[in-house]
């Protein structure tokens, strides 16, 4: 078996275990504030900062009254997060002139 056999096999095995774990999320419900939202996507998100990666958890949920909300998980802490509207566009000059005397 080669090297690339073996990195081949590993990712279709992390992939079946993914897609097993994403089937018993999706579709799932939970009530929040009275109200009874439904699991419709999921990713792991991550960043790295001067050489050091932090990786977080998101659960897209959706209720058709309230529209879409997001569930969030980082070390252990849960956020509950609602979109904001958006906000009006400003225009910020970007030059500036000196007079002369």
């Amino acid at each position: 078996m080669s090297e690339l056999d073996v990195v081949r096999a590993s990712v279709e095995a992390t992939a079946s275990a993914c897609a097993e774990v994403l089937g018993e999320l999706v579709g799932a419900t939970g009530s929040f504030e009275g109200t009874t939202l439904t699991v419709i996507g999921f990713l792991v998100r991550s960043v790295t900062w001067e050489g050091e990666r932090f990786a977080w958890s998101e659960y897209l949920l959706y209720q058709p009254r309230l529209g879409f909300r997001w569930l969030v998980e980082g070390d252990g802490h849960w956020s509950y997060v609602r979109p904001v509207a958006a906000a009006e566009p400003i225009t910020v000059p970007t030059t500036s002139a000196l007079r002369s005397r």
